[in-house]
């Protein structure tokens, strides 16, 4: 029996993806899980995947397509959505095989999300990472760098991952919520500081603050999309 599906979207984020799935093959339990990548058409994708995964599968791009593309073809009772950037530990893979192990009928309305550090040092990252965790417990709205994860019962319920091209994981937090709050776990996640170590700190988190106020008072996500990635961050 398939317990967990970690399902991971790629778009040129090679080497990020191969640590993430040597990471998950270092620690995940032998039985009960799969894992499954879904690249968004690659012009690196590394060959020596396909023999390290469980499925590797190709799709449009767009991150929610590549998700349900995933989804779609996947077996686990609870799945884990990871960016392809992000790193995990065995505390990690530990909490999401607990997990995976108490589910019944009774608790198809879990979902929730694991804490989020950066892979760069520093208070100010640190600061970040503290107020990106707490917003999300507050709010119940979680994003798709702190490795969300959700019962397969719930997520057929809402219909999957809502296909949009920004804000994906915001909405689909929103109408997870309608079920249930969020499980806040303290197991930590890495998430790479790439983007706020190329574009600069404070001029990253305005994009990122006025991106989400913008959603919130109904600028349409393709709209945002298209400032998004014009935007040099």
């Amino acid at each position: 029996m398939t317990r967990v599906s970690v399902i991971i979207p790629n778009l040129n984020d090679t080497k990020y993806l191969e640590q993430l799935v040597s990471q998950l093959n270092d620690f995940r339990p032998r039985q009960g899980w799969e894992v499954i990548v879904v690249d968004g058409g690659s012009s690196n994708f590394p060959g020596t995947i396909e023999d390290k995964v469980d499925q590797l599968l190709v799709s449009d791009p767009g991150r929610a397509t590549q998700l349900n593309a995933g989804i779609a073809c996947s077996k686990g009772h609870l799945i884990w959505l990871l960016h392809a950037d992000s790193g995990i530990n065995v505390n990690v893979c530990r909490a999401m095989d607990a997990l995976s192990r108490d589910l019944n009928m009774e608790q198809e309305s879990r979902w929730g999300r694991f804490n989020v550090v950066f892979s760069s040092t520093g208070k100010r990252y640190s600061m970040l990472a503290f107020f990106m965790n707490r917003r999300s417990c507050i709010t119940g709205i979680c994003t798709g760098d702190q490795g969300v994860f959700v019962h397969r019962a719930l997520l057929d319920k809402i219909g999957g991952v809502p296909e949009q091209k920004l804000m994906e994981d915001i909405e689909l937090s929103r109408r997870l919520k309608i079920f249930s709050r969020p499980q806040c776990r303290r197991e930590y996640v890495h998430t790479s500081a790439r983007r706020w170590q190329k574009s600069g700190f404070l001029r990253t988190i305005t994009l990122m603050w006025a991106m989400r106020a913008a959603y919130y008072f109904g600028v349409s996500p393709n709209k945002l999309s298209t400032i998004y990635y014009r935007s040099p961050t």
